[in-house]
């Protein structure tokens, strides 16, 4: 059975994302958004709220459409939703045709700056002479390992003060809450086993 789920900014409560999938799984999926998205995203923590359970692919594909059209899209300045197409198109576990990604790939491209244009020979030429001699990427990897190596050698050692600097009090750090299972953690710590890594996208 599908669902019809909306992801709400909380720093001023409004709906930005309207979606569909057939289970609760896809609504805390980060991945395969859009750039519109992830800015919104980047900007402010989300609430994750199920409309719809139970429907049928249908009957959720229709709901899709007419809860975009309520908020409205913000590429076609009718509202706050960062959809980029109508909704109802979706179809579960369906292998999208060539013409159909070129199609989408272009419509998604928001950077057109670059679009058709190609490097002057007197660019190539500075670019080819930042990496020549000691900038050589191959070299620098020579320059690294032999850092390593020297480390491991002569390891560098701490002084007694700055030990006891790195063991105190660091202050209570910012409590962050994961979107995916609703586990708390100091900002530092949660990030790398949540959010994004979290073991329930």
């Amino acid at each position: 059975m599908a669902v019809l789920y909306r992801h709400i900014r909380l720093d001023n409560n409004e709906v930005f994302y309207i979606g569909i999938g057939e289970n609760e799984k896809r609504a805390y999926n980060k991945r395969g958004r859009s750039i519109y998205w992830k800015r919104v995203v980047s900007k402010s923590e989300y609430e994750i709220e199920f409309v719809f359970e139970d429907l049928t692919w249908e009957q959720a594909c229709e709901k899709e459409k007419e809860f975009i059209a309520l908020y409205g899209r913000q590429d076609l300045r009718t509202g706050t939703l960062v959809n980029l197409t109508n909704g109802g198109e979706g179809v579960p576990n369906m292998v999208r045709s060539k013409e159909w990604k070129l199609e989408r790939s272009r419509a998604m491209k928001g950077n057109k700056i670059w679009l058709g244009k190609t490097h002057s020979q007197e660019s190539k030429k500075l670019m080819s002479k930042a990496k020549m001699g000691d900038n050589n990427p191959s070299k620098r990897k020579d320059v690294i390992e032999k850092a390593k190596m020297t480390r491991k050698k002569n390891p560098f050692k701490h002084t007694e003060e700055t030990l006891q600097k790195m063991k105190g009090p660091r202050g209570r750090q910012k409590q962050l809450r994961c979107p995916h299972c609703n586990k708390t953690g100091g900002a530092t710590g949660i990030k790398q086993w949540h959010f994004e890594n979290c073991k329930y996208l």
